[in-house]
């Protein structure tokens, strides 16, 4: 019979996982999409702070029948300054290395031009 033919074929699936990355562009929405999923992902994790605050705040135990005050400032004084410092010693590698794959890789730092070797763009070889 013509056009009728029979072809033998294998079928295959390959499940690949996908990074955070590529999985926000195959569902391509739009960005206001993001920005408002990620708002009330934070307001959820605030608020889950919250009531863990309060469930801890009236369940404790006081010594003299007397809850301390909770002392914001001070507590913002004592934590801050730390972590502040860990996240600059966290960055200082961090940037020292992007300096060097841009310098020798990219072929610049900032404005400056970080070249080893200069090629002519219309050379062919």
């Amino acid at each position: 019979m013509k056009g009728k033919e029979n072809t033998p074929y294998n079928l295959t699936f390959n499940f690949v996982p996908l990074s955070h990355t590529e999985l926000l562009i195959q569902f391509a929405f739009e960005s206001y999409f993001y920005i408002v999923l990620y708002f009330l992902i934070g307001m959820l994790s605030v608020l889950d702070l919250v009531i863990f605050g309060l469930y801890h705040r009236i369940t404790a135990r006081p010594d003299r029948g007397r809850i301390a005050p909770f002392r914001f400032f001070s507590f913002l004084k004592l934590t801050i300054p730390n972590a502040f410092y860990g996240c600059i010693l966290a960055i200082i590698p961090v940037a020292v290395v992007n300096f060097f794959i841009s310098g020798v890789i990219a072929g610049y730092i900032l404005s400056i031009n970080t070249n080893l070797f200069q090629c002519d763009s219309n050379d062919p070889t």
